[in-house]
C-alpha cells in the first residue's frame, strides 16, 4: 500500500471519530424536541417527523463510520474496487443531506425545522455531514491510490 493509503486505512482513527462526532450529533437531534408556536401547532406531526429522520440518518451514519473503523482495526477491507464505489455513496448522501440543509436554511422561516425552533438540528447534522464527507473523501481517494498502484505492477 501507498503512504496516503496506509495513513487512512490502516489507522481507522477518522472514522472512528466520525462516528463519534456523528453519535453526539444523534444525541443533540435527539434532545432538540419540536417546540411550534401556539398558531402552527397543525404542522407538529411534520416536525416531529423529521427531528425522527435526522435522529435515524445520525445514528446510520455513525454506525457506519464505526464498522468501518473496526473492519480497519482488524484490516479486513474489501477489494479497493468495493471500497471506493462504497465510499463514494456515502459522499452522494453527505452531499444530498448539505445541499437539503442549505435549502432548508435558504427558506429560512418557511422550514419545518425552523419553525420548530431546531436550530440544533441543522446545525449538528451540517457539523456531522462535512466531517463524514472529508473522512469518506479520504478514504475514497486512498483507494483510489491502490487501485493505481495494482494497475502500475
Amino acid at each position: 500500500m501507498s503512504a496516503l493509503s496506509d495513513s487512512v486505512v490502516r489507522r481507522p482513527w477518522s472514522h472512528a471519530v466520525a462516528g463519534g462526532i456523528s453519535l453526539i450529533g444523534a444525541l443533540i437531534c435527539g434532545l432538540d424536541w419540536p417546540d411550534f408556536p401556539q398558531n402552527l401547532q397543525h404542522l407538529s406531526a411534520a416536525g416531529v417527523f423529521a427531528w425522527g429522520v435526522a435522529v435515524i440518518f445520525q445514528l446510520v451514519v455513525s454506525a457506519g463510520h464505526l464498522r468501518v473503523a473496526i473492519l480497519d482495526w482488524q484490516a479486513l477491507q474489501a477489494p479497493p474496487q468495493y471500497e471506493r464505489r462504497n465510499a463514494s455513496l456515502w459522499i452522494v448522501v453527505q452531499a444530498i443531506v448539505l445541499v437539503m440543509i442549505g435549502v432548508l436554511v435558504l427558506l429560512g422561516r418557511n422550514s419545518i425545522l425552523l419553525m420548530a425552533d431546531q436550530n440544533e438540528i441543522l446545525s449538528a447534522l451540517s457539523a456531522s455531514s462535512v466531517v463524514s464527507l472529508l473522512v469518506w473523501g479520504m478514504r475514497r481517494r486512498s483507494f483510489a491510490a491502490v487501485e493505481a498502484e495494482r494497475v502500475t505492477r
